[in-house]
């Protein structure tokens, strides 16, 4: 009877706080919810702009986790002003577009920055309606987003007048009418990503380049119909561009890189790999007419020399002592000499990375005059010597003097040796070395030397198994 009391009185007194909590966070109606204490306390003593300020900090699955704990949260967590900024690139496999529908009503204009990259189920009905509620987008990444064609584009550029950002990489069904939609409607826009569309042509660059003067960042890789008149149109009107990204594009010739590089004396950061065309016209064109380029990617670029280089670098405005250039893929230039090198060396001291995978003519000589360089060798951090056949340990010795280095590929080097990279790694233990040992052939037993066993009867057989 005694345990029953305390029971009831334990119960009666749990109920009588909870009660008093309840009203105190909501005066005049009761929670239906149970909570302990402790979490009502919070409720009360914290405001909910402390609540917004907090809510602002949390990924998106914090966000539907704080949802479950109590109305209060729930409601505070609902209000558009937490989604501002939202990323649903891991649950991409999940997305569909009643989703991207239900956030578009619940965020409204309050959403700002939206990830839909990989989301290969939303299409253009989800656009549309998104377009039509988040007027105020100004991110927006449909990377991959497969099932998005024109009608998403056209709904873009009538509703989202404030987009500055926005990736259509990999949607191969955004064809011209998109560019026109967009250049109609979405003139502050800054960055595009057009990449891997095959659809668009010439057509697509004169809407664009038309409608949007203010791009600064345009990424057109495996855009198989870019050509001179392409750039020679960005050229004309978009002055401001600064990073221009065209990898794989084939079409297109050093005039057009001239024109391009007329028009945008801006250019800091410019790719033309695996466009073969590429000569070290080029190369003096970007010398002559970007003076602030520092980061260039010629990977597979097989015509360019070490000429190229000199007329890059020694092309310079009066008064600049030194070129900016920071990063550089000459990957698979295999014109390129230690000549190259020493050049870089003089003219290049902020140089931080260097691709030089598979450049065949690269010897020891060439990584001596960086590595010995007063500027170059203070900068560099990371290295990439890869399938580079005469490159020996030396050279790694030669690399210890530089202490910012912090990561080198040895991949395929056949003259390099553990040794040397035990070494290396002795004097520079911060550095991460990419490379690989092909496994010992193991020593033959007595009894596969007298052509004993499987292996031993079948050793002087060719491999073709003709004869």
């Amino acid at each position: 009877m005694d345990f029953q009391n305390g029971h009831a009185n334990g119960t009666a007194s749990y109920h009588r706080s909870l009660h008093e909590n309840r009203a105190a966070l909501h005066p005049g109606r009761m929670d239906r919810h149970i909570l302990p204490n402790h979490a009502h306390n919070i409720n009360a003593k914290l405001p909910p702009p402390v609540f917004f300020r907090i809510f602002s900090f949390l990924d998106l699955t914090s966000l539907c986790r704080c949802a479950s704990v109590c109305r209060l949260w729930k409601d505070l967590v609902r209000d558009g002003a937490n989604w501002q900024h939202v990323d649903l690139f891991q649950f991409q496999m999940n997305i569909e577009g009643p989703v991207v529908e239900n956030l578009s009503r619940r965020a409204g204009s309050f959403l700002k920055s939206l990830n839909l990259k990989g989301c290969k189920n939303v299409g253009d009905n989800a656009i549309r309606i998104f377009a039509k509620h988040c007027y105020q987008i100004e991110v927006l990444n449909l990377c991959n987003c497969r099932n998005i064609t024109d009608g998403a584009c056209a709904a873009l550029g009538r509703h989202a007048k404030k987009l500055k950002s926005l990736n259509l990489d990999s949607c191969d069904q955004v064809t011209d009418n998109s560019l026109n939609a967009l250049g109609n409607g979405c003139q502050d826009l800054e960055h595009i990503d057009i990449s891997w569309n095959t659809f668009i042509t010439e057509a697509g660059f004169d809407y664009l380049t038309a409608g949007c003067p203010k791009l600064t960042r345009l990424v057109c890789k495996g855009v198989t119909n870019l050509n001179d008149t392409c750039l020679a149109l960005c050229g004309e009107r978009l002055p401001s561009l600064r990073i221009v990204k065209l990898q794989k594009c084939l079409l297109y010739t050093n005039e057009g890189v001239a024109r391009l590089t007329e028009g945008c004396p801006n250019i800091t950061s410019l790719s033309l790999s695996q466009n073969p065309t590429v000569s070290d016209l080029s190369l003096a064109a970007i010398g002559e007419n970007c003076p602030e380029i520092r980061t260039l990617e010629l990977s597979c670029c097989t015509h360019v020399t070490d000429q190229g280089f000199y007329q890059l670098t020694r092309n310079r405005p009066e008064g600049v002592e030194w070129h900016p250039l920071e990063y550089l893929d000459v990957e698979e230039c295999n014109h390129l000499t230690d000549a190259t090198l020493q050049n870089f060396a003089s003219n290049c001291p902020n140089l931080k990375e260097l691709i030089l995978s598979h450049c065949d003519l690269i010897t020891n000589d060439g990584i001596r005059a960086m590595a010995s360089s007063p500027q170059v060798h203070m900068s560099l951090r990371k290295i990439k010597l890869d399938n580079c056949p005469q490159v020996t340990d030396d050279a790694l010795n030669d690399l210890c003097n530089c202490p910012s280095l912090t990561e080198i590929d040895l991949y395929d080097c056949q003259l390099i040796t553990r040794n040397g990279i035990s070494q290396m790694r002795s004097r520079l233990p911060h550095i991460k070395v990419h490379a690989y040992f092909a496994p010992s052939t193991p020593p033959l037993t007595e009894h596969r030397r007298r052509g004993g066993g499987r292996v031993g009867r079948f050793r002087s057989m060719c491999s073709c198994g003709v004869l």
